[in-house]
């Protein structure tokens, strides 16, 4: 099996009080054919809780409130616990996966840009 990771969830916000979708981001798995695999995303590292994801500005203490989906619709929270992780079947050839993301709307922050990291465990 094999991960690759197509590129990072890199942010620059200019938002103030207004909602918006983070871009997706690729990923790939290849399983051999039948094989069944979870794919599960942390709670990053500034809070460490999927359930309350944030960015946190470079340089500085100020976070954004953010949440990963496996759906465009936002309607299935990425997590690592069970009901929460991206199952799927290997079909032997490369599988791509999005990543949605979604910043809701909230009170003035400092410009500036703010990441995380967010690490991706595949089992099979």
């Amino acid at each position: 099996m094999k991960l690759r990771r197509d590129e990072s969830l890199s942010l620059t916000p200019f938002w103030r009080q207004y909602q918006s979708s983070i871009p997706r981001k690729p990923c790939a798995v290849t399983c051999t054919l039948g094989t069944p695999y979870n794919v599960a995303l942390d709670g990053g590292t500034v809070t460490g809780d999927p359930l309350d994801r944030k960015m946190q500005r470079v340089g500085g203490t100020a976070t954004i409130g953010y949440q990963l989906f496996q759906d465009h619709t936002r309607t299935q929270p990425w997590g690592n616990t069970p009901g929460s992780v991206l199952e799927g079947i290997g079909s032997g050839a490369v599988q791509s996966i999005s990543i949605h993301g979604w910043i809701p709307a909230h009170s003035v922050t400092a410009i500036g840009t703010y990441q995380d990291l967010v690490t991706v465990t595949v089992e099979y």
